[in-house]
């Protein structure tokens, strides 16, 4: 937890130039400390008795830049993971580890002049294989486990999260 204890601030009077100060020492400091990944989930956590991990609240970030073989995203301990991508040859995406219940930010770019074909796979913390991975778009439902084409120069944005089964499933472009 911070450093600063914020109940002493009750006794400040922050009329006074010198506790004014103490104040706005303390207080970026406090909010510093206080909204780490770590310590937001301590706070959440009840002060470490409850059910949430201090590393529970991960996020994995990751950019893929012009790829044109196989990638594999090692998503462990990851509660939201976001994967911005743009390939130019047809591919098969990974995600291993992927948690039930984390959200997925997918944002895919084909860079060439034609239509390639992504496709995905997914296994949860103890290697169970995803059995669905489907992006929901106004033009219809991309099966990525499948492999999904995704045309000439054509951006996807997907959002989504794993389920029980266990199943990606997002909305998108």
């Amino acid at each position: 937890m911070p450093s600063v204890n914020p109940n002493t601030w009750k006794s400040l009077n922050l009329t006074k130039k010198d506790q004014l100060s103490v104040f706005q020492t303390q207080l970026p400091q406090y909010l510093q400390e206080g909204f780490s990944t770590g310590n937001l989930a301590q706070i959440l956590n009840g002060n470490g008795g409850g059910a949430v991990p201090g590393t529970a609240i991960n996020t994995k970030q990751v950019t893929l830049t012009g790829v044109s073989t196989n990638q594999t995203v090692n998503c462990a301990g990851a509660l939201h993971v976001a994967i911005t991508m743009t390939f130019s040859a047809a591919l098969t995406l990974t995600l291993t580890n992927l948690q039930i219940g984390a959200s997925v930010l997918l944002d895919v770019t084909n860079t060439t002049g034609g239509g390639l074909t992504l496709t995905m796979a997914a296994t949860a913390p103890g290697g169970t294989p995803y059995i669905v991975i489907k992006g929901n778009t106004s033009g219809g439902t991309k099966n990525f486990l499948a492999g999904a084409t995704i045309g000439a120069g054509n951006e996807f944005i997907f959002s989504g999260q794993s389920t029980t089964g266990p199943s990606l499933v997002m909305v998108g472009n």
